[in-house]
């Protein structure tokens, strides 16, 4: 199994303990030093950062069945360094860091699907800070609705796939790193050519052989 199941995590960590978080709570905030991790058993949490213009710039979006803050797990850094904050309501499960440091250590099964999980979401990272250095916003775009397909749509095999929380155009500009009026006039166009469609309010379906083609 690739990914650890919240039965997985309950076995490992049976006092952990869970949370429930509103949409738009900030869960950790830059300096924060916490003795937890904490393990998404739903929605999404998305980690950012402000501009000096006061804008967020969206780092990465994590969902059902990861960990975070990994860096400080492991002592990589000594605080945290940005925001994280759900963006849809959440359910958190938080486990004491010396507990979940003392089953790492046992568990080689445990550590090996965190470092594989880890070594995807730097990829993704780093992929996202390359578009971000792009010129050009289309295809700033374009990797935004692929990353939003490929790591947060449901069932891929259909013609639609829909991202898994909601979206709207400044969520896809805080991940471009573009302007809001930016992706508007771009999203217009990928409507037209049906790369996208947005059948309800907040509601977004991506066209894995259109996008493709773009």
């Amino acid at each position: 199994m690739k990914y650890l199941t919240p039965a997985e995590v309950k076995i490992l960590f049976p006092e952990a303990t869970t949370r429930t978080y509103s949409k738009g709570q900030i869960l950790f905030y830059p300096g924060d030093k916490p003795d937890y991790i904490c393990f998404i058993l739903s929605g999404t949490v998305k980690y950012y950062d402000i501009s000096d213009g006061g804008n967020e710039k969206i780092l990465h979006l994590l969902n059902s069945n990861a960990f975070f803050p990994m860096l400080s797990t492991f002592d990589t850094v000594n605080e945290i360094i940005a925001f994280y904050s759900t963006l849809d309501e959440a359910e958190v499960m938080m486990v004491r860091k010396k507990e979940f440091k003392r089953v790492l250590e046992s568990n080689l099964t445990l550590a090996n699907k965190l470092l594989r999980t880890l070594a995807e979401e730097m990829t993704e990272i780093i992929k996202h800070i390359n578009s971000i250095s792009k010129t050009d916003s289309h295809q700033k775009v374009e990797y935004v609705l692929g990353y939003l397909l490929n790591k947060h749509a449901s069932d891929q095999t259909k013609r639609w796939s829909r991202v898994n929380f909601p979206v709207n155009q400044q969520l896809i500009a805080d991940l471009a790193g573009v302007t809001r009026e930016t992706v508007s006039g771009i999203m217009q166009e990928f409507e037209a050519e049906k790369v996208v469609r947005t059948p309800k309010l907040l509601v977004l379906d991506i066209n894995k052989t259109k996008l493709s083609s773009v």
